[in-house]
């Protein structure tokens, strides 16, 4: 005879502190699943597992939405200012080797396993390890983690709102170096090529340095932050605490526009870029195969790391974003789907890129690879440099920093989401309502960030995680495994 027994699957997860635990009459409905079993007498039975979604914590109300959140956090600004130098770089249409296979073999497994865990366990990345409290401290350091690119990426988000508001003028402001902000080896584009100055500087990079961020002489002088970009951080704080108030119920909401609009903007930047002369020759550049760099193993490492940057992998995001998934949910054709399309966006962003990039070369009479570049010295630096060659030229930036705008934005709100929900669901047992729980962790959130962005700490914490691909990658692999080592043993020792 058959025996039927329950068992709660939150259980496997929750201590009876979190107020979780669920009795079972026996008849299976849509959150329970069937296991058989068979002990070691040969006597056989079934296990059915119970798994009943909290109320108060709450789910996505369609698929679309979870789907549309995670390619806002898969599909962020790296896509666009990393992913196309890295290409080019590394042996241009050769490089989707390497970068192809990374994703089979390292990238889709890893993104499909985080995608179940969060599923089966409906919670946050760290409650999820009271599977395992001896592993906690993993937990811990993903939100450690986030809650320190919460800071670095939002200062990037501030610095592209900016860039949107100063474009609304006839004339974009780095068009010429200003002697308020411009040193003595600013000099201007149209005269680069027959000046005497051994390290020139474009207008568009003294802007940068000089009026945006006003960076201090070094690490040992903290300069004042400037009331403009306190503002722009402001606004963008306040934005995504209107954007994660409610959880996945005001989340979901707005990711429809931060994953629909960047590419909208993407097609219209791209014809644009493909009408300029030297466009042609710029995308030619890109995805020229140069077969002899799959022989240099950094190539290989490049890839893989493009994979796990790009897709956010182990940062606790999507593990957060599965969590409020049904539990029956097919988390492995989602894991697929997203993945492809994260992917096929970085390759789709570099003709939008290097088109431009051609035409710079082709206004400056210079080689791609003189005026090619990648992270934010792309996206604030050399692409603003070839909008003021452009007619309607504030048009132009206009479009491409609300592009910027909405990817930052739709990344951002996934990894406050992922600190929020982390917090809230380990501290459930406060007996506080959901609201207010998320309400306090931003409030947390938003004045350590406050003390953390000044000019002199945002490039501290921007060094600490550099993955730019001309930087050395030892030391940041060294930093973030005693990062995680230290959350390891704290979290270890506390549970024990």
């Amino acid at each position: 005879m058959t025996d039927r027994k329950a068992q709660d699957v939150d259980g496997c997860f929750l201590s009876d502190d979190h107020g979780m635990r669920n009795s079972h009459d026996g008849n299976p409905n849509k959150n329970t699943s069937s296991v058989p079993l068979q002990d070691g007498t040969g006597n056989s039975g079934e296990v059915i597992l119970v798994r009943q979604n909290s109320t108060e914590r709450g789910g996505w109300n369609g698929k679309l939405e979870f789907m549309m959140t995670c390619i806002g956090y898969a599909v962020g600004l790296g896509n666009v200012w990393r992913f196309p130098y890295l290409c080019f770089k590394n042996g241009g249409g050769a490089f989707l080797i390497p970068y192809t296979l990374m994703l089979a073999l390292l990238g889709l497994p890893l993104f499909f396993l985080e995608f179940a865990f969060g599923q089966f366990a409906s919670l946050g990345p760290i409650s999820v390890w009271n599977i395992s409290p001896l592993f906690k401290g993993i937990g811990y350091a993903m939100v450690f983690l986030s809650w320190l690119l919460n800071i670095y990426y939002q200062v990037i988000v501030a610095h592209c709102l900016y860039y949107f508001g100063v474009s609304f003028t006839h004339t974009l402001p780095w068009t010429e170096c200003n002697p308020p902000w411009s040193t003595p080896d600013c000099i201007d584009s149209n005269r680069m090529n027959y000046s005497n100055i051994t390290y020139p500087k474009t207008p568009s990079e003294d802007y940068y340095f000089n009026q945006v961020l006003k960076l201090s002489p070094g690490f040992e002088e903290f300069g004042a932050p400037g009331w403009e970009l306190s503002l722009c951080l402001l606004c963008c704080w306040i934005l995504c605490g209107l954007a994660v108030i409610k959880g996945v119920q005001s989340l979901g909401k707005v990711s429809y526009f931060t994953s629909v609009f960047p590419y909208i903007m993407l097609t219209i930047l791209l014809i644009r870029g493909a009408l300029l002369p030297g466009s042609g020759a710029g995308v030619l550049y890109y995805l020229t195969p140069d077969f002899s760099r799959l022989t240099d193993p950094q190539v290989w490492a490049d890839a893989a790391t493009q994979i796990f940057f790009s897709l956010g992998c182990c940062n606790g995001g999507l593990i957060t974003v599965s969590s409020y998934n049904k539990f029956k949910n097919n988390c492995c054709r989602d894991a697929v789907i997203v993945a492809i399309i994260n992917c096929a966006t970085s390759v789709y962003a570099g003709f939008v890129i290097f088109s431009n990039l051609g035409f710079m070369a082709y206004q400056k009479n210079t080689t791609i690879s003189e005026v090619a570049s990648s992270g934010p010295g792309l996206a604030f630096i050399v692409y603003p440099e070839a909008m003021t060659n452009m007619p309607l030229s504030s048009l132009w930036s206009v479009l491409f920093f609300t592009m910027m705008l909405t990817l930052g934005f739709g990344s951002q709100f996934s990894i406050l989401e992922t600190t929020l929900s982390g917090i809230q669901d380990e501290f459930r047992r406060l007996g506080v309502h959901l609201t207010e729980r998320r309400k306090i962790a931003f409030r947390y959130v938003f004045k350590l960030n406050k003390k953390l962005s000044a000019s002199s700490v945002f490039m501290f914490v921007g060094s600490y995680f550099n993955s730019e691909p001309t930087q050395t990658r030892g030391p940041l692999k060294v930093r973030m495994y005693w990062t995680v080592i230290a959350f390891y043993h704290w979290a270890a020792h506390q549970s024990v």
